[in-house]
């Protein structure tokens, strides 16, 4: 196959006969805790003296043997293993091939979103220099024209507890914590900043994205408020952007209160086929729990994950951010699923850092990481993209799916 609508549509079949498999699986835990259960109850009766059961055991060795069985790691390990059967029967079962990007700021990672999707920087922001992307995109080739968004807000459920986990790790106390988010305006803000004590760097830092918050307060409770709402594609950026892109003073708020922004466009691809992109937040941004949200991200809904990397003209080196986040990864999802669905892209400048990209690739290629495969793209042309690292991704994802 070389088509990657084909190829993506032969994924999405191969994936859904596992449907039936998961199904099967579940029913088996099902039956195997019901077994469980009797025995619980055969415990209850053994345990109080009732002796029903314990007649069945002429030993009474084996009575308080049966009776003093732990079931606590079964129950932990039915619980786990029912959840990842959840999880996989919903990636299986989607119309979608989902490809997340991860990375930190200022590698190419919306450079090449941009690339994939034709979308360009007033909807995808793009850095420059500092954090720009402020909430979660997911960008899905819709086959039409026109590009719109629904924008899906925090619940006020969900807003009050990013509130009070600043809070909290701002003041290391529950003190300040509110039950409604209408108290996030009565927050004293002039207080917590002047119990911050000196040298507290990272309480300082947080500090900041609170008084954000509190400072625009009235539009947070107002957009909770509002649930989903679906703007035109001139709008998008005032909701997924910290800052416009023709003006950085131009800053934007509305991101602190959007959970997620579907967009949807048509793909430049004349058979991109069915794609979603999942655009996540730069990992060194200082909002609170960046990174824990991105994992989550990975492991509930990829398919496919890219972390990019631009080494420098100055030179670049495979150092402990990349190990770091490399081996979350695998640890979030297991390294065998990394080593099936991780992409590690070296995102190549040609005539700029094609040297430093050489000598990155062979760092990582002398370290055992858990990674599908690395390639080397350049990340803003079209043709390389769909032919170095498109067609290749997908060939793997064919083939571990024919193969399972």
């Amino acid at each position: 196959m070389s088509l990657i609508a084909e190829q993506i549509d032969a994924i999405i079949e191969k994936r859904k006969s596992k449907v039936k498999q998961i199904d099967e699986a579940s029913e088996k835990l099902k039956k195997c805790s019901r077994g469980i259960d009797r025995l619980r109850c055969i415990q209850s009766d053994i345990n109080s003296g009732n002796g029903r059961f314990a007649s069945l055991f002429k030993d009474p060795e084996i009575v308080a043997k049966v009776g003093s069985i732990s079931l606590k790691r079964f129950d932990e390990l039915s619980i786990e293993y029912a959840d990842e059967l959840n999880r996989l029967k919903k990636r299986f079962g989607r119309e979608q091939l989902h490809i997340s990007f991860v990375g930190r700021m200022r590698q190419g990672k919306s450079t090449l979103i941009q690339t994939i999707s034709g979308l360009d920087a007033d909807v995808i922001p793009s850095s420059n220099g500092t954090a720009c992307t402020g909430a979660k995109s997911l960008i899905t080739n819709s086959g039409t024209d026109k590009v719109d968004a629904e924008i899906t807000f925090y619940s006020e459920t969900e807003m009050i507890n990013i509130i009070n986990d600043y809070l909290r790790n701002i003041c290391h106390s529950s003190e300040y914590c509110i039950s409604l988010l209408s108290q996030l305006r009565d927050i004293p803000i002039d207080k917590i900043k002047e119990n911050i004590p000196d040298g507290y760097a990272d309480e300082s830092i947080l500090f900041e994205k609170l008084r954000n918050y509190y400072v625009h307060s009235d539009e947070i409770i107002e957009n909770c408020k509002k649930g989903r709402i679906t703007v035109p594609k001139e709008d998008i950026e005032k909701y997924v952007a910290q800052y416009s892109h023709k003006n950085r003073d131009e800053k934007y708020y509305n991101f602190l209160s959007v959970k997620t922004a579907d967009i949807h466009c048509h793909f430049p691809f004349e058979d991109a086929g069915k794609i979603k992109l999942l655009d996540t937040i730069g990992l060194e941004d200082n909002l609170l729990n960046v990174d824990e949200d991105m994992f989550n991200t990975i492991k509930n809904d990829s398919d496919a994950i890219i972390y990019m990397r631009l080494p420098a003209e100055t030179g670049a080196d495979v150092d402990r951010p990349d190990v770091t986040v490399i081996s979350d990864i695998a640890k979030k999802v297991s390294p065998g699923y990394a080593r099936e669905m991780l992409f590690w892209v070296v995102n190549n400048k040609p005539g700029i850092n094609d040297d430093q990209c050489k000598a990155y690739i062979n760092k990582i290629d002398k370290n055992k990481f858990a990674v599908s495969d690395v390639i080397k793209a350049n990340c803003s042309s079209k043709d390389d993209v769909e032919t170095h690292l498109l067609m290749p991704i997908l060939d793997i994802l064919y083939v571990l799916n024919s193969l399972k």
